[in-house]
């Protein structure tokens, strides 16, 4: 997923930059500036997770799985996974 991201934020960013100086309007810039901010945080937030999975820590994603399997086990009448 991210192979596909991070070349359509260089192609934003790139568009920017090809753009005659009259046409980088303020509010274009503040869009792609939002995008890059919010692929930079998505990416840190991303490698954040990676790392504590390598140590063994769980991160929000084992957490949904959890009551993922809660919610199936009480609501749903589940089995239980093995554990």
């Amino acid at each position: 997923m991210l192979d596909s991201v991070e070349p359509a934020i260089e192609h934003a960013l790139a568009g920017w930059r090809a753009l005659l100086p009259e046409r980088q309007t303020a509010a274009l810039r503040d869009r792609v500036t939002d995008l890059f901010v919010q692929w930079t945080v998505c990416e840190q937030t991303r490698l954040r997770s990676v790392a504590k999975q390598k140590v063994g820590l769980p991160g929000p994603e084992g957490s949904i799985e959890i009551q993922r399997n809660t919610i199936g086990e009480r609501l749903l009448g589940l089995p239980r996974e093995p554990r």
